[in-house]
């Protein structure tokens, strides 16, 4: 037996899929292609809530940089931004970028390297991992689009919400 779309009487914003009447006298039963919908618009918004776990998922691993892979968690992330400040201030005072010993700044990148960065490269690890996290949220958006773009459960399962993560 095919579920039943029902409307409760004293909510109309109240609709559900049941699979019979029992208990629930005097709800109106709707058309079968509003049924369609309703399971096509559930399908979506569980794939939407799946997007959004991917893409904090993948925000959160590992960014292409031009000394390696880096970490870009959110811890990682403030420890970048501190550095990132502390890069730019020494280029704006033209001064070296340097620990606080006096040595070269090394950075430790995904793979467990210590590189050494100066203050140009380690901008540029921070532009990597911003840029990673917004390619992550563009490409999210775009899936979303595709998403809210099927007409049907055959156009939803054509979209690939695995694919394409920076």
């Amino acid at each position: 037996m095919s579920q039943l779309l029902i409307q409760n009487p004293d909510d109309p914003t109240e609709v559900c899929l049941v699979d019979s009447l029992e208990g629930r006298e005097g709800w109106t039963v709707l058309p079968a292609s509003d049924a369609d919908a309703v399971v096509l618009a559930d399908r979506k918004a569980e794939m939407r809530r799946a997007v959004n776990f991917l893409r904090d998922r993948k925000q959160d691993s590992t960014a292409a940089s031009p000394i390696g892979r880096i970490q870009v968690d959110e811890k990682s992330k403030t420890k970048i931004n501190g550095l990132v400040s502390m890069a730019s201030l020494a280029k704006q005072a033209g001064e070296p970028f340097l620990d606080s010993k006096g040595n070269p700044v090394r950075f430790t990148n995904a793979e467990d390297e210590r590189v050494p960065v100066d203050a140009d490269a380690m901008i540029a690890v921070g532009i990597a991992a911003g840029a990673h996290v917004m390619n992550c949220h563009n490409h999210a958006a775009e899936l979303k689009e595709s998403i809210e773009e099927a007409a049907s459960l055959s156009d939803l399962e054509a979209v690939d919400i695995e694919e394409g993560w920076p």
